[in-house]
This record gives structure tokens, sequence and C-alpha cells, in this order.
């Protein structure tokens, strides 16, 4: 982050910025960790039923493919609509015009 101001003083709060990114890596990490121990406690609690590992997968595959679709959605269908100004599939123009 600070590549092009070196040796520049800085303020309280880009001080403060600075410092928060600097600790990003902290917070993937901990997620991680974080996912792992409840994903586990999920598993080892239901290991006594029958079915359980496919029925933490269909759990899984039901709530993360609803989004993982609508963001496809959006990146195909949508982000090309507002760039070209046509909304794909149909050679209606959207209102929005192209910016160039």
């Amino acid at each position: 982050m600070r590549h092009f101001a070196r040796g520049v003083p800085l303020d309280d709060a880009q001080a403060w910025t600075l410092a928060a990114f600097k600790m990003g890596w902290l917070g993937v990490d901990l997620f991680f960790v974080l996912s792992g121990f409840l994903i586990t406690g999920v598993l080892l609690d239901a290991k006594d039923r029958p079915g359980y590992f496919r029925d933490f997968y269909e759990r899984r595959v039901r709530r993360i493919l609803p989004v993982y679709a609508g963001t496809l959605a959006v990146l195909f269908w949508v982000v090309p609509a507002k760039v070209s100004g046509v909304m794909p599939g149909t050679g209606l123009a959207s209102r929005v015009s192209p910016s160039r």
C-alpha cells in the first residue's frame, strides 16, 4: 500500500488504516480456523446417523449453489448488458449507454 509515498508522514486515520490492512491476513486465517472447527463439529455430531456425510454435502450444495448461480448470472448477463448497452439474447438496448 504506500509504495509511492514512502517517508511521507501519516495522520492518525491513515496510520490506523495502514495498520488494519497489514493485519488483513489475520482475518483470513481466523475465518479458515473457525470454518474448520465448525464443520468438524457438525460432522462429528452427525456421525452416528445414516447418510450423515451425504446429508452434509447436500446442505452445502443447497446453501452455496444459489449464490454461485446468481454470481454467474451477474457476471455473464448483467455486466455485459451494462457494458454493451444491449440485453443479451433480447436485442433490446438498455437505458444505460455504453461508456467510452
